[in-house]
Parts: structure tokens; sequence; C-alpha cells
């Protein structure tokens, strides 16, 4: 019984003298940077953007986080009928715009294709045909629990009921300066899909801070729905849910429709509404 009890204790020694030395030279995995391609398209924006950068490989990289834009690729827009456009970068957007005539057609599907050094990055979306409109807007203002003023507005919508609809329902604040100029902030956004609400109405609620000092006359806010296909839902949905306020919870796989690189290429038709609360 002692022999075995010494074999034992040579043993375990052997097992903690095995990790006395750590391993500290070695070499971290080689990423090469890809393209990142992003573009939001919609008939009713003013016009056709598409920002283009290279992504940020975990190891061999020293931005600290700042975006680096590629300012001389080809980006090119094109739709199935066989028509194109070069964009063109614009320095002070960061961010490649169309100097032509060409339009977002609702219905219609585009490719974006970028390309630089080498390298090939594009995305395909089709545009929705239907910009859901806004049926009533309901506002109430209250006192918080801390005699603070609050403002609840609820959104409502007839989801059409003949199709898959994804939707972003948000809200911005706009305020005038003493010199007349407006600035607007968003104080709510939500991604609501119609999956098991087909044909219903439908609804988004948004409650923030308000302060009224009374001269509503100058002040305003801006109510939003749009009506996106899957690519914008996805993307923005799980973006919102990744940076959460718990720094423990589990990450959410960003979604991506890019081929050849990292990015999103998207589309949605936009209703807006402007309330005087």
């Amino acid at each position: 019984m002692k022999n075995l009890f010494r074999i034992f204790i040579l043993i375990i020694s052997f097992g903690f003298g095995s990790c006395d030395r750590l391993v500290t030279n070695i070499d971290p995995p080689k990423a090469e940077k890809e393209l990142v391609l992003f573009a939001f398209l919609s008939p009713e924006a003013s016009n056709i953007t598409a920002e283009l950068s290279y992504s940020s490989p975990v190891f061999g990289t020293n931005n600290l986080g700042e975006i680096d834009f590629i300012s001389n690729a080809i980006v090119i827009i094109s739709n199935t009928e066989g028509n194109s456009d070069t964009l063109k970068y614009d320095s002070t957007k960061k961010a490649y715009e169309t100097q032509s005539a060409f339009k977002i057609e609702p219905g219609k599907t585009y490719k974006i294709r970028a390309s630089f050094d080498g390298k090939n990055a594009e995305g395909t979306t089709t545009v929705p045909n239907l910009a859901v409109e806004i049926d009533t807007i309901d506002v109430f203002k209250f006192i918080g629990s801390e005699g603070e003023s609050k403002i609840k507005i609820k959104t409502n919508w007839d989801d059409p009921g003949n199709d898959k609809f994804y939707y972003r329902s948000f809200i911005e604040q706009v305020n005038s300066t003493g010199s007349g100029e407006k600035y607007a902030y968003e104080v709510c956004s939500e991604f609501i899909s119609n999956s098991g609400k087909e044909g219903k109405k439908m609804n988004s609620i948004c409650e923030s801070y308000y302060y009224d000092d009374g001269s509503s006359s100058t002040r305003t806010m801006n109510v939003y729905l749009l009506t996106t296909d899957i690519h914008y839902y996805e993307y923005n949905r799980r973006r919102v849910n990744y940076y959460g306020d718990d720094p423990f919870s589990e990450p959410v796989p960003q979604y991506m429709n890019v081929k050849g690189g990292l990015g999103v290429v998207s589309s949605y038709r936009m209703t807006k509404l402007e309330i005087r609360p």
C-alpha cells in the first residue's frame, strides 16, 4: 500500500511539474483585410450612396476602431434591365454617389459591385414594391415616477397580408436653434416582421423623455415607417441586439449578403409624417 501511495504522489508531482512553463511565443493567425461594402437603397432617398472600406482583422492592426475608407475604387450599380452607372467618391461624405439620372425604382433588382486592388465585392437587393402607409398616430404625454415629463407615441398601420413584410418604425425629435436652424435626433427605433400577423393591424410604441417649454411651434417630431427587404431588416435588427446593455450576453452573429467581402446591400421604402405633440 505504501508503494502505491508513493507512485500516486509521483504521478501528481509530475502532472503539476509539466505546467511550470508557459508558452509565450505563439504566432497569431494571419488574416487579410477584406472589402466592406454597405448600401441602403430607396426610391425615396435623395441619392444613391454606397460606402466602401477595408475590414480590421483582429490581429495585426493598429487603427483603434477607425474605419479605413477606400476612396479610389471602381463602384458600379446596375439593374437587371442592363442599365448601370459608375458612382463617384465624395470625400466629404466618405461615400460613393451617383452623378447621373440613374434611379432606384420599386420592385426592381439592383447589384452594386466594388473593385479595388484585385479584390471584388458585390451585393444584390430587390426593392420592396409597396411603401406601407402610416394609418394613425396616438400621442400621450404623462409624468414619470420621478416627476419627469415623458411622451408615448403609438404608430399604427395595416399590414397588406399578401406577402412577407419587414418594417422599421422610428421617430426623430426635431428642435430649432435660436438662429432658426433645425437639428434632429432619433429617440426610438423598432424592427418588426409580419410573421403571424399577416393582414392585421400592426403598431410600434415609442416612449421617451420629453421637455415641453411651451414653444411647441418650434418643436416637431418626424414619424417614419420603412418597408424593408430582408437584408435591411436582418442586418439592422442583429446590429441593435449585438450592442446590448449586458456585456456578458451571447454575441449575435452579424448578417451579411455581400459576396467576395463583408457588408450589406439592401433596400427599403419610406413613409413619413410630421407631428407637433
